[in-house]
Order: C-alpha cells, then sequence, then structure tokens
C-alpha cells in the first residue's frame, strides 16, 4: 500500500514538474510570436536580446535543479519513515519484490543482449559461458579507436548492430550454401545424365559398327569375295530368328585358310571384332576356330623356319599321338586333357614333362576340332529335321494336288519307267553272269574294308586294280550299299525339290567359283570395251597401279529406267604413289632406303559411249566424307549412266596445265560465276568472284559473256561454248585474212636500186 502511494505521488510529482516545464516553453513561444523581428537579426547585432534570454533560461534550470532536489530528499525521507513503520513480513516481501524486479530486469537485458532469431541464453548455449549475454569491452581496441569514453549503452548498441550484422551474414552465408548444394546436384544429376546419354550413345555407335561388320560380311558373299570370318559368321547365324538368307551348310574346318599366315592373323583379328558383336552366345565356337587358327598359323611359321622346337612331337612320334586322339569324342578328349593336366602337376622323377607338355598343346586344336565336328553334325541333323518337317507341311496341304498330279501323270511314264527299268535290270543281269563266269572272290569282307584307313583302302584299290577285278569289286560294293538308286518318277518327287540339268549346273559353279574368286569374266567385255581398256592402258608406269575402288552411293531412282537400262559406266583408272621427301624424311631417309610411298595423284578414265544426251558434258563433284583425311569424287554423265563415286586423299589439287587440268575449263567456269553474281545484281568489283578470284576485265567483258551465259544454259552447255568460241575465231582470222588483201598493195615496199 505504501509503495502504491509513493509511487502515485512521484508520478504526481512528475506530472507537475512537466506541466511547469510545458507552460514555460509555452510563454516563451508566445514572447517570439510577440516579438518575430529580433529572432530575424544576427546575433552579433542584438547581443543584449541574447544575453537576456540566458540569464532567463540559468534562473529556470536552478529552479528546476532546486525542485528536484526538494523532490528526491522528500522521497528519501518518506522512504526511510516508511522502512521504519513497515512490519518484518512487509520488509520481506519488499525485499523479495526488489529481487524479483532485478532478475526480471536482468532477463530482459539479456534477452534484449541477444537479436531475435537466438535461442541462447547464459545457462543454454553451446560455448558453456554464464557471462555471455554480459557486453565485453575490448578496452584496448576502443582507445586505438579513439572510442574509451562512449557510454555503455552505445557500446551494448553497437555489439548489437555487429551482432545482427554477422548473423545476416550468416544467414547469407547459409543460403550461399544451400545454393551450392542444390546448384552441385543439379550438376550431379545432369552430368549422370550426360553420362547415361554418353552410354547409350556408345552403346548405339557398338551396335552400328556390329551392323555394319555384318552388313559388310553379306555384300562380301554376295559379290563373290567372301573372307572365312564372313562364312563362319553365317554359319553361326543359320538358326538365328533374324537370319532370312538361306545357304547350304558346310563344315566350318573347310573354311579356315590352310596356307597363309596372313589370312590367319587376319581372321584370328576379325574372330575377336565377331567375339564383342556375339558376345558369351557363341564364344565356344569362336574360342574353338581360334584355337584352330593359331595351331595352323604355328605350325606354318615353324615350316617356314625349318628349326625343330623342343617343345614339339617328333615327327616319329606324331602317328602314335594321332591313334591316341583319334576315334574318341570330346567328352573323352576332355577327360583325357585332365589326367594330361594332373599328370604335368603332379611330376615324378624320370616324366618326360616336356613331352606332355607338347601333347597337350596338340590336344587342344584336336579337342577344337572334335567339338566343332559334333557341333556341325547336331546342326545337320536339325537341318534335316527342320527341311522334313517344311516338307511335310507342304505334303499336308498340297495333298490333293498330289494325288491328282500322280493319277494324270503316271498313265504317261508308266511305259518309259518300265522301259528304263528293264534296260537297267538287263545290264545288272549281264554284269553278275559275267562276275559269275569269272569266279571272283574278294579276299576279305565289306564289313572289314569299310573299317578300314584310307590308305589301306588305297593299297587294296591297287591290288584289286593289277588283278583286273575292279568292275567285279565295283558290282559287290554296289551290292552291298546299294549307291545307285532306282529311276522314280518325277510325280514321285516330294513338293518343294528342284530337279536340275547336271551341265547346266556345272556351269553355274564354275562361274560361282570364278566370281568368289575375283577373277573378271573377259567375255562381258566387248570388242570395243577392249579398246577402250587397251587405251587406257598406255603409258602406264612402275609407280602407277589400278585404281577401282567404288565407294557406294545412295540409290537412284530414274524416270527413264523403264526405257533404258541403268548402269555403271566402266573405267579404267590410276594412283600415282610416290616419295615425299620433306625435312622429316630427308633427315631419316635415303636413297638407299626411301621412306614409305604416298598417293600422289589419279587419273581416271571413265567411258561413256553411250550417252543419250551428247551435248552434255560430265561433270564431277568433291562430296566430304566423315573422315576428314579422305574425300570422295563424284562423277556425273546423264542417262543411261548412273553416277559413281571413288574415295580418294582429301589433299589441295593441282590445278595445272602440267597436270591435266584443263585451264580454259577454269576460266569459262569462273567467268560464268561472275556473270551471275552480276545478274543477281551485285555491282561492287571486288564481289564479282569465281574459283580462280575477281574479275579483272572491264565491266564490258561482263555484258559480252552474259549473251554466252544465257546461250550455253548457264554455262553448263561446255560444247555449245566451244563451237560458238571456233565459229567466232574463225570468223575473226576470216576477217583479218579479208583486211590484210584489201590493204596489201598500200603496204608493198618499193622497189630499191
Amino acid at each position: 500500500m505504501s509503495d502504491y502511494k509513493k509511487s502515485s505521488r512521484r508520478s504526481s510529482r512528475e506530472k507537475y514538474d512537466d506541466r511547469s516545464i510545458s507552460s514555460l516553453k509555452s510563454n516563451r513561444r508566445e514572447e517570439r510570436v510577440k516579438s518575430p523581428k529580433i529572432y530575424e537579426r544576427k546575433r552579433s547585432r542584438d547581443k543584449s536580446v541574447i544575453s537576456t534570454s540566458s540569464s532567463d533560461g540559468s534562473e529556470f534550470e536552478k529552479l528546476l535543479n532546486k525542485k528536484r532536489k526538494e523532490t528526491i530528499q522528500k522521497e528519501k525521507e518518506e522512504k526511510l519513515r516508511m522502512k521504519e513503520l513497515e512490519t518484518p513480513d512487509e520488509k520481506r516481501a519488499r525485499r523479495i519484490a526488489k529481487k524479483l524486479q532485478k532478475e526480471e530486469r536482468r532477463r530482459a537485458e539479456a534477452l534484449k543482449a541477444f537479436p531475435e532469431g537466438i535461442p541462447y541464453t547464459d545457462l543454454n548455449n553451446p560455448f558453456n559461458d554464464t557471462s555471455l549475454s554480459e557486453t565485453f569491452i575490448w578496452k584496448k581496441k576502443w582507445e586505438t579507436e579513439g572510442m574509451s569514453s562512449v557510454s555503455k549503452k552505445k557500446v551494448e548498441k553497437i555489439n548489437r548492430e555487429t551482432i545482427t550484422k554477422n548473423l545476416a551474414e550468416m544467414e547469407q552465408l547459409k543460403k550461399n550454401r544451400e545454393a551450392r548444394d542444390a546448384a552441385k546436384e543439379d550438376m550431379e544429376m545432369i552430368n549422370r545424365d550426360q553420362e547415361r546419354r554418353l552410354c547409350d550413345w556408345n552403346r548405339t555407335e557398338d551396335a552400328f559398327h556390329m551392323k555394319q561388320a555384318r552388313l559388310r560380311s553379306s555384300i562380301r558373299i554376295k559379290e563373290g569375295r567372301a573372307k572365312p570370318i564372313d562364312l563362319l559368321a553365317r554359319y553361326v547365324s543359320y538358326f538365328d530368328e533374324t537370319t532370312e538368307e538361306d545357304f547350304q551348310l558346310d563344315n566350318p574346318l573347310s573354311y579356315i585358310p590352310k596356307n597363309s599366315i596372313d589370312d590367319l592373323e587376319d581372321l584370328i583379328a576379325d574372330i575377336n571384332v565377331y567375339r564383342m558383336i556375339d558376345g558369351k552366345k557363341n564364344s565356344e565356337f569362336w574360342d574353338d576356330i581360334e584355337t584352330i587358327s593359331k595351331s595352323i598359323s604355328k605350325k606354318l611359321v615353324e615350316n617356314r623356319r625349318r628349326s625343330s622346337d623342343s617343345g614339339t612331337v617328333h615327327s616319329s612320334v606324331q602317328e602314335e599321338v594321332l591313334k591316341i586322339f583319334k576315334g574318341k569324342s570330346y567328352s573323352d578328349l576332355q577327360h583325357l586333357q585332365n589326367q594330361i593336366k594332373a599328370k604335368i602337376k603332379n611330376t615324378s622323377k624320370g616324366t618326360d614333362v616336356s613331352y606332355w607338355e607338347a601333347l597337350l598343346d596338340q590336344l587342344g586344336p584336336y579337342m577344337a576340332k572334335q567339338r566343332l565336328g559334333e557341333n556341325y553334325a547336331h546342326i545337320q541333323q536339325l537341318w534335316l529335321k527342320k527341311i522334313r518337317e517344311e516338307q511335310m507341311n507342304e505334303m499336308d496341304t498340297l495333298k490333293d494336288e498330289i494325288l491328282e498330279k500322280n493319277l494324270s501323270t503316271s498313265n504317261q511314264f508308266s511305259s518309259k519307267d518300265s522301259e528304263t527299268v528293264w534296260q537297267s535290270n538287263t545290264s545288272m543281269e549281264e554284269l553278275r553272269r559275267e562276275v559269275e563266269e569269272t569266279r571272283f572272290v574278294l579276299p576279305f569282307s565289306l564289313e572289314d574294308f569299310q573299317k578300314l584307313e584310307d590308305e589301306v583302302k588305297e593299297h587294296h584299290f591297287l591290288q584289286i586294280d593289277a588283278k583286273g577285278h575292279m568292275k567285279q569289286f565295283a558290282l559287290k560294293c554296289y551290292e552291298y550299299g546299294r549307291y545307285s538308286p532306282t529311276y522314280g518318277s518325277e510325280s514321285h518327287i516330294m513338293p518343294g525339290i528342284e530337279i536340275l540339268d547336271g551341265i547346266e549346273d556345272a556351269e553355274k559353279l564354275q562361274e560361282a567359283r570364278k566370281r568368289k574368286k575375283g577373277e573378271r569374266i573377259e567375255a562381258d567385255l566387248s570388242a570395243s570395251d577392249k579398246r577402250m581398256m587397251d587405251i587406257a592402258r598406255q603409258g602406264m608406269t612402275e609407280d602407277e597401279a589400278v585404281f577401282a575402288v567404288e565407294e557406294a552411293l545412295e540409290k537412284q531412282h530414274f524416270l527413264w529406267s523403264d526405257k533404258y537400262r541403268p548402269r555403271k559406266p566402266r573405267y579404267f583408272n590410276r594412283v600415282h604413289t610416290g616419295f615425299d621427301w620433306n625435312k622429316y624424311n630427308q633427315t631419316h631417309y635415303d636413297i638407299d632406303n626411301p621412306p614409305p610411298k604416298i598417293v600422289q595423284g589419279y587419273r581416271f578414265n571413265i567411258f561413256y559411249p553411250d550417252l543419250l544426251d551428247q551435248t552434255q558434258t560430265p561433270s564431277f563433284a568433291l562430296i566430304k566424307c566423315e573422315d576428314s583425311d579422305f574425300a570422295i569424287l563424284r562423277f556425273k554423265a546423264g542417262p543411261p549412266y548412273e553416277d559413281i563415286g571413288f574415295k580418294i586423299v582429301n589433299r589441295e589439287w593441282e590445278i595445272s596445265y602440267k597436270h591435266g587440268y584443263k585451264y580454259t575449263e577454269i576460266d569459262w567456269k569462273t567467268y560464268m560465276q561472275q556473270v551471275g553474281c552480276y545478274l543477281k545484281g551485285e555491282r561492287n568489283y571486288s564481289k564479282l568472284v569465281g574459283d580462280t578470284g575477281p574479275i579483272v576485265y572491264p565491266a564490258f567483258h561482263l555484258y559480252i559473256y552474259r549473251l554466252f551465259y544465257s546461250l550455253t544454259d548457264e554455262g553448263k552447255n561446255i560444247r555449245r561454248a566451244q563451237y560458238i568460241f571456233a565459229f567466232l575465231y574463225l570468223f575473226n582470222l576470216l576477217l583479218v585474212f579479208r583486211i590484210y588483201f584489201k590493204n596489201s598493195s598500200f603496204c608493198a615496199l618499193p622497189n630499191l636500186p
């Protein structure tokens, strides 16, 4: 209660003091309003007024201070009086309230010490600092900065502003870090996407190269210049669902070259490519082919060097080694291989390790051959089964038609069949009668004869032939094996089987063999073509070779293809090679040890004898290639000839007349290009350019050639231009001679004495 009264009295006194002060101020303002001229004058001119106002202010301040002191003294006296009159409980309550106020004030100051957003206190902070809310004053720093006299409140304010600034900077750094992390995650995601796309591109590129390898193989097979790897790849893909080509199955061992080390090395390199194409699909097949190829290559190298290796099996033991391997299946050979490996691993005294290692080396290729043979036999069985199924399906669908054909054709061929069968039976009966008359007896049974080796069979053949019993022996073999089937009617043939003429089939086979070996059939060339080829071959030197590498162009469709058969023109091209004696080659090579030859030029002889439009001059164009080191030179002449292209080295052309390039054609093309620029509206001399540069003639030159431009189809019809220039030349020559003859009398010299 006492505290409430005291506070009320204090507030009343403060109100009174405020009212007195405000009244004094208002009086002073009224005085200023009443006498505004006094304040408008300068201080230097009105010192008396200033001194009067300053004296009034000092008196007012003295009075105000006096009243404040009296008020403070009264409050102290009142406070002492209240303390003397209060009871112990009131005293205790007053002190507790004072402590609470002090604690509340201290807590408020501690909260003000930290800016908003910081959950730290003196008791709860990660620094374990109980005086965290107190302001730290670095006296030396403040003295150095000249701020030692700054009040504590201002220091706290500066510290709070610094903390707020640091917090804002920390928040900005945090946002920047989050932005960097987000950008880093985005970049990682972009990189992952790019890596995934790159991986997809790599897979697509690998698939493209694999597809191109298969396409090259199929093209080589169709053109009759197949390599061993092409035939082996076709053999492997016989039962693939994607394979649409039908061909005859041969033993894959027949595709492996036997006499060329270079071909074997190429085959091994191609096997690695197809191993990537097929993956694990046909790994065993390619392993066997590679093993056999390496074995054959090793034997060829040994034969070439003619030196015996200590690790090889001696020739005297070779037959015994083959007898050990012969007649065993792949599983038996695999078991034998494991036994040899165990024997080499667990060697004992007296064991010839080199012999067993050499034997193991020979066993590998033999196992590969055996596995290929077993797989080939299995594939043949599947192939025959497939053919039987196809034939049975065709027989089921065409059963009624076959029955009708049998009924209609059986009567026609019955008489002929009976005659041929009667003739064959009579000839066989005569042969049997002849054998019975000679009473020929074989010294061995035919069953034992079939089991003998080829060399032993050949020996028996020679003995029988020497005695003159070969006909009787052939009859015995015929009766034993029935090699020659009886003649049947064509109506009894299963559907899908084509009957071939033997002579025609032999001719086709011979022609296919020629195409396969790459031999050109000279019969296809006419007499005129041969003459053109002979002319083109003239002047060939040792540094030149036949150049016939065509580049595959896109397929063309022509409107005149129904009337005229499109065809490729015949050509005989040359490639000129020589040495490039640059600084490097001059340093590292000499005449005795020359550098590698490089391509220095080409000469193209392309024959167009049957051009429909004889006035159209053949043209060429240079097409960029994927490989920057090469380019495609494309020749175009018109119907009935298709465009033809050659892949050449991409280098700067030598357009000198010494190298076969016609200057007149270059100039004509340049003139036409300059006229074309002029007709398009270009009048700047420096921009009227062609292949050889800007125009160097007067403007009248353009007007003259503009007429030629229109007469020669924009300069494309060079033959017509040649006719025009020939006519102009003859006309000019005629005019010169006419002028000469007209003026001959005036130009005659007088007779000198």
